[in-house]
């Protein structure tokens, strides 16, 4: 029982971590593929003493000039016998402290389970249903299903050998019981076997360099972790997510000799896809495809798989101690061609029925450097991109880092995740320092000049713009958290009036937020934040607040947490985004835009060693600038999980 109970305790303890992990992470997505790779160490810890440097890197809370300081350290005096011992490669007590959770200090083993159907016995199932129901809904005209939002997830894995799983998801006004769910998602994935590092089959994500071409899920952005700006996912993994598009559905191995690895890969998706056609050539086309996933009436479910995309590629790399290098073929045919109807922005866009690429890579630790880079060429179009960057120790608590990039207009790959605010026609220079000024006290710090050669999306010219982001991280004692952040940008927008000659304004935008997170009396936990911004455009200036209040208290094998926010945000392009807590792999950020308030309570309760209950209500109320009709929110989710062993 003592066990259990402790158990329980370090998994709700780890979770804080992966909060706090991704409180720095501004976007708004689908965070589940994250969560889930961060998890899995906590049923098989990464072991520093046996881990290969690309293997730490792999790891979201481990940068890869840690990573590399860990294998030299070991190199050089041999295996760590504690954790604490990372504090002599200059990881602070906090940083070792939320590492705990997923690493260990582990020596070398004999294997001990002969075969993979012996493997099979060891592995942990977890069966995760939940509902979603939320008013009002921006639903088409004549749907087709129930207003739920709806999902089941199996998986059975053993982190280290293999990975099962199925998923079965309906969005809301969406049919259901006709033709069973309108999503569905498998996988079968093995590590490890003889010369086969990596075998996939169903869904499957694949990851090659710093993401020009084949990356992984979505990349995360610029944020407060300025160290944070090399893809580091592993080049083959399951799909385990519950987005419709972003996964490749085929078969795929990696296979190793010594330190030469090959990947080889093949898959066909379908694309949902406004079929026109064009009246010059009288050849039917499409120029976009969507990708909601949502298919809640006819209208919708005609375009879904209207075309097809099939993938052929194949990949080398040689890794070394000090790093790798690679390059591959990717190759998309399409069932029907891509065509550039519409704006002038699609000028250079692909068209035709097939685009290949050819792209090379490398990441290498020289001393205290870091250096990667990927540079892609697209065939059928002629059009390049690079991405280049370094990660540098400077000594005892002070980093930098530096990236250049260069998307040239018209290199569109539909896998594309690089560094950067766009994926395709945009060139930019980030440069990121972090010092440790006292034991207690950081300080974060980036610039990003960007520019936008020709024009895009809604912006009729070539324009250019900047982000900068000051923060001062403050740990005055165990369990407390504070920083002050500050950020400006001056972006790019188009003209606030509908003219016929277009133009490009800039608006020039202020960001402060504080955020306070500490412990109370009697196990609760106080987290508070406020964060106002002003943004100047065209001469008017409007001016946003946003606060926040948060408690959370742990009671035996119950959790809740209750939040209560306050917003007047004036101007949606400068609209606040807030991580909220959610149950179990559905992390993400609300974008905050009128003026009002909201509120959430989770709670969740183990039931016993196999079931576990999660629920979430919500509730806001608005209005929108210049409006008096108030928008009213609500919604509730409920969860049920089961595990061999929670």
């Amino acid at each position: 029982m003592f066990s259990a109970q402790l158990q329980a305790q370090l998994s709700e303890d780890a979770r804080d971590v992966i909060e706090k992990y991704l409180e720095n992470i501004e976007t708004d997505g689908d965070f589940t593929q994250i969560i889930e790779d961060i998890e899995a160490y906590l049923d098989k810890p990464i072991s520093i003493n046996t881990a290969s440097a690309e293997e730490l890197m792999n790891f979201p809370l481990i940068s890869p000039s840690e990573a590399a300081s860990i294998v030299q350290h070991r190199i050089k005096f041999g295996y760590f016998l504690r954790i604490d011992e990372l504090q002599v490669i200059g990881l602070q007590t906090e940083h070792i402290r939320a590492l705990s959770y997923f690493i260990n200090t582990e020596l070398p083993l004999s294997e001990t389970l002969r075969g993979l159907g012996k493997r099979m016995q060891h592995g942990k199932l977890e069966i995760i249903s939940t509902n979603k129901y939320k008013q009002p809904l921006d639903l088409p005209d004549s749907i087709l299903g129930n207003l739920l939002q709806q999902s089941v997830r199996i998986r059975y894995t053993m982190p280290g050998h293999y990975s099962m799983g199925i998923t079965a998801e309906k969005d809301a006004g969406e049919r259901y019981w006709k033709k069973g769910p309108d999503f569905y998602s498998a996988h079968v994935f093995i590590q490890n076997i003889g010369k086969i590092q990596a075998f996939a089959a169903g869904d499957f994500l694949l990851s090659f360099g710093q993401g020009l071409v084949m990356g992984s899920g979505i990349g995360t952005g610029k944020s407060a972790l300025v160290m944070n700006i090399k893809r580091n996912a592993p080049n083959l993994k399951p799909y385990r997510g519950v987005n419709e598009f972003l996964y490749l559905r085929g078969a795929a191995t990696t296979l190793k000799f010594r330190k030469n690895e090959f990947t080889i890969a093949a898959a066909r998706n379908g694309i949902d896809a406004r079929i026109s056609q064009d009246t010059s050539l009288f050849t039917d086309g499409f120029s976009s495809a969507d990708l909601d996933g949502y298919h809640r009436n006819t209208t919708e479910l005609e375009n879904k798989n209207n075309a097809q995309r099939n993938l052929a590629g194949v990949w080398y790399q040689r890794r070394s101690n000090n790093g790798y290098f690679g390059g591959g073929i990717t190759h998309f045919q399409y069932n029907i061609p891509l065509q550039k109807f519409g704006d002038l922005y699609r000028k250079f866009y692909p068209s035709g029925n097939t685009q290949t690429f050819y792209h090379a890579f490398q990441a290498h630790t020289l001393g205290r450097f870091h250096l990667f880079s990927e540079w892609a060429y697209q065939a059928e179009s002629q059009r390049k991109a690079g991405i280049a960057g370094v990660l540098a120790s400077l000594g005892k608590g002070a980093e930098a880092s530096l990236l250049w990039r260069n998307f040239e207009s018209g290199f569109v790959s539909p896998y594309n995740t690089a560094f950067g605010n766009t994926f395709q026609n945009e060139q930019g220079l980030y440069a990121g320092i972090k010092l440790k000024i006292t034991p207690r006290i950081s300080w974060s710090h980036y610039t990003d000049l960007y520019k936008y050669p020709w024009l895009t999306f809604r912006l009729w010219a070539p324009s250019r713009g900047k982000d900068i982001l000051n923060q001062i991280d403050i740990v005055p004692r165990k369990k407390v958290q504070f920083y002050v952040r500050f950020r400006y940008q001056d972006k790019p927008l188009p003209a606030l009036e509908n003219t016929t000659i277009k133009r490009v304004e800039m608006m020039q935008a202020y960001q402060l937020r504080v955020h306070a997170n500490a412990p109370l009396e009697k196990g609760y936990q106080l987290q508070m934040r406020i964060e106002k911004n002003r943004s100047i455009r065209e001469g008017i200036t409007l001016n946003g607040t946003l606060a926040f209040v948060q408690l959370s208290k742990t009671i035996g094998k119950s959790k809740f947490t209750l939040r209560y926010t306050a917003f007047d945000i004036a101007d949606y392009y400068n609209r606040i985004f807030a991580f909220e807590n959610q149950l179990a792999y559905d992390f993400g950020t609300v974008a905050f835009y009128g003026k009002g308030t909201a509120a959430y309570v989770l709670y969740t309760q183990k039931l016993n060693r196999h079931f576990k209950v999660g629920l979430r209500a919500h509730t806001q109320s608005s209005f929108n600038p210049g409006s008096r009709d108030r928008i009213q929110k609500q919604g509730i989710y409920v969860q049920l999980i089961y595990s061999d062993n929670l």
